[in-house]
């Protein structure tokens, strides 16, 4: 059931769903483009990272790894 609405109320002017149109521009892409080169820099940076501080991680992982595995095997 519609409901009636009057000339001088705000809801006249909004416009029914099937008359919007999805509205473009030159420049409607560029936001996903910019996510998309964030993303990029912080996964270049985190590979980095991971790149550089390699050895000294895999040396403490090992060190843990000699504690656990003792004559106690893998106790807490």
């Amino acid at each position: 059931m519609k409901k009636h609405v009057k000339k001088g109320t705000f809801l006249f002017f909004r416009k029914r769903k099937r008359d919007r149109k999805i509205e473009t521009s030159p420049f409607s892409g560029q936001a996903m483009v910019e996510y998309i080169l964030v993303a990029f820099v912080l996964i270049i940076a985190a590979y980095g990272a991971i790149e550089m501080f390699r050895n000294g991680l895999a040396g403490y992982f090992n060190k843990v790894a000699k504690i656990r595995s003792g004559p106690a095997g893998m106790a807490p």
